[in-house]
């Protein structure tokens, strides 16, 4: 037969709560570790590539840069400045993937836009993404609110007079 649990006995009035007791010792721990470390230094964070630097020589190495710049929008020009458009199909090859592949786009359309259509190496640099060996199956691959941005983008592209509509074709969207 079972045997009935006993209830936990309550600590005597006055004294403190185990529980209580180890979340301030933890919370104390925390504040301490927290004032030991260094502040962060503008050493400390990562450069982001600035125009002119040199060009990534394999599909990895643009990969990493992407995502070292992903979110900053001056890193993300400065990369597709640094990009060799005759180049790119044969630098990208198989590396292409659909963040990397929204991202370039994404980002050679702000170029676009914010110079009034007028960013010749942007739109060099969109003009050589359908190019690109794996792009046809890769853009299957572009998630809705992906495609969404990008018709926004292809939009504002195409307001500011920027010739996009061949890319935007081989885009599908």
């Amino acid at each position: 037969a079972p045997t009935p649990q006993s209830a936990p006995v309550p600590p005597p009035a006055g004294a403190p709560k185990p529980q209580a007791a180890k979340e301030e010792a933890a919370v104390a721990a925390a504040a301490a570790a927290a004032a030991a470390a260094p502040a962060p230094t503008p050493q400390s964070a990562p450069v982001p590539p600035v125009a002119g630097a040199r060009a990534p020589t394999t599909g990895a190495e643009l990969e990493r840069l992407w995502k070292e710049s992903r979110g900053e929008q001056a890193s993300e020009e400065a990369v597709i400045a640094s990009l060799d458009a005759a180049n790119l199909p044969a630098l990208l090859k198989q590396s292409l993937t659909a963040d990397l592949l929204v991202g370039l786009t994404l980002a050679s359309l702000r170029c676009c836009t914010s110079s009034g259509g007028g960013d010749a190496h942007a739109a060099a640099v969109l003009g050589a993404l359908p190019n690109v060996p794996r792009f046809s199956m890769i853009r299957m691959f572009i998630v809705g609110k992906d495609k969404a941005s990008l018709v926004q983008a292809f939009d504002a592209a195409l307001s500011a007079g920027a010739d996009v509509k061949a890319v935007r074709s081989a885009f599908g969207v």
